[in-house]
């Protein structure tokens, strides 16, 4: 999912629920941005990092891993709630949520 896709089912949605779904779409492109951020960071420095406070020295789950499966999950509530706003009659099979296609952002 990319931000021209978004744009494109926000043209689908009826106009008494325009604010609503703008609102809901500023914050997906937030969201595709933090993600892509969060990735390359990931991509960069992996997914575990060795932690060391006092006493604890550990391998752990690096925090930029932590953020993305979080924004990946409001990704998807938000998502949902934007198709929520589109009429069934509007709705393709390309307006399917699929997590995978994140991936290749």
């Amino acid at each position: 999912m990319k931000t021209k896709e978004i744009e494109e089912i926000l043209k689908k949605i009826p106009e008494e629920k325009t604010n609503e779904a703008t609102l809901i779409a500023n914050e997906l492109k937030f969201i595709l941005k933090t993600i892509t951020e969060l990735k390359k960071d990931i991509e960069e420095k992996g997914a575990v990092e060795h932690f060391i406070n006092g006493k604890q020295d550990f391998l752990r789950e690096s925090p930029a891993l932590t953020g993305y499966n979080k924004m990946m999950k409001t990704y998807d509530t938000f998502y949902k709630n934007l198709i929520a706003l589109v009429p069934k009659e509007e709705l393709t099979s390309e307006d399917d949520f699929d997590s995978d296609e994140l991936w290749h952002i």
